[in-house]
């Protein structure tokens, strides 16, 4: 059972409030998110495989799922001699599937995980459309693993970021639904439910107030500044 608990504020913050974008959420302090961060422990395995430039995007969605899956790993691609260490995505005891709709990917369904072997364990790889088709192929190891692809879903609610695909969505709510099909709805909600926060905080901060989706969140974060870590 996932557990949905916020992180507590870090009440012995050094530093005065400033201005400036908060470390860990990325906004300006005035609509800091930190207070809002769930700790969550999903029963699958997460293994993040990130083209490493995409750490330092503004709204890199993985820097986020990563911060709230508490138990997940993060390794980098694309880095000058850093070769990902696959067989640490492989974990003992677990069937490893890689989230990605390539030609070999097999549609993630409760009747597909009911035939494997061992429970599943999901390799998570994030990045443009065209880098993340040439993981499998250029990083030893990840060629024999199952490609997976979820079924037919709601659309995007992903409004930061444009995808080449009208279907698509973006890494975390990919993951989000995975992760509902192998364990049950509950760990998608509790990700959804931070993942709609942080998407409207950011439209607040890049277009103004009247773009935001949720008008309940208008009330800036002055008062929490404190929530950052």
């Amino acid at each position: 059972m996932p557990m949905f608990k916020p992180r507590e504020a870090n009440t012995d913050r050094a530093e005065p409030f400033n201005n400036g974008p908060c470390p860990d959420c990325r906004v300006h302090n005035k609509w800091c998110f930190c207070d809002k961060f769930p700790q969550l422990k999903s029963k699958t395995p997460v293994h993040f495989l990130m083209y490493h430039r995409e750490w330092f995007l503004t709204t890199s969605s993985v820097y986020f799922a990563h911060k709230i899956l508490l138990d997940s790993e993060l390794q980098f691609r694309g880095k000058k001699d850093v070769t990902p260490d696959v067989q640490r995505m492989k974990p003992e005891n677990y069937t490893p599937l890689y989230l990605y709709p390539d030609e070999e990917a097999v549609e993630l369904t409760p009747e597909f995980l009911a035939n494997l072997a061992a429970p599943p364990s999901l390799i998570i790889p994030d990045g443009s459309w065209r880098q993340v088709k040439r993981f499998k192929r250029r990083v030893p190891g990840l060629s024999s693993v199952q490609s997976v692809k979820l079924p037919p879903g709601p659309l995007s609610e992903w409004h930061l970021r444009t995808s080449p695909r009208s279907d698509g969505v973006c890494t975390f709510e990919a993951l989000a639904r995975a992760l509902s099909i192998i364990e049950g709805p509950e760990i998608e909600d509790s990700m959804m439910e931070f993942f709609r926060i942080m998407v409207n905080r950011f439209l607040i901060v890049r277009k103004g107030k009247e773009y935001a989706k949720d008008k309940t969140q208008l009330q800036d974060s002055t008062q929490n500044h404190r929530h950052c870590r």
